[in-house]
């Protein structure tokens, strides 16, 4: 089975900082980010609470945020905010979609869901490369 999760948005950041800016903000080590491996962090605020939570690509020339749809603004401000001097372009990709599929269906260019194999496999494609009448984020 397949969904578009249409409830999710894509952040990218490019340039040569945006390793180093992610590795002193998220929870998780962007180290361990590579092609074909994906990871699960956040975004706390100074006292500890998740303020974002969201899964990390690597693809189309950026490090990708696959995060709730209607947190997206909110969280490239923040990180905008902790941007400061780097060489890092922080924008929301609104040509990209979050493609989610499971059941033993597998996706060309899926990654396995790094919080739990179960949840299935996630690939971030241009909203063109979708294939039309999916299952949308209800179903998953």
């Amino acid at each position: 089975m397949r969904a578009l999760l249409d409830d999710r948005a894509v952040i990218a950041l490019s340039g040569p900082d945006a390793r180093t800016l992610l590795q002193g903000l998220i929870t998780n080590d962007i180290e361990k980010l590579a092609p074909g491996r994906a990871i699960y962090a956040a975004l706390l605020a100074p006292q500890g609470k998740i303020l974002f939570d969201f899964l990390v690509f690597e693809g189309d020339g950026a490090v990708l945020l696959d995060c709730a749809a209607e947190t997206a603004d909110a969280l490239v401000r923040r990180l905008t905010m902790y941007r400061l001097r780097a060489k890092v372009e922080i924008e929301r990709r609104n040509g990209l979609v979050v493609l989610a599929t499971w059941a033993d269906d597998a996706l060309r260019d899926g990654l396995t869901d790094p919080r739990l194999a179960g949840l299935g496999q996630r690939a971030i494609v241009t909203g063109a490369d979708a294939p039309a009448g999916l299952a949308g984020a209800q179903a998953y």
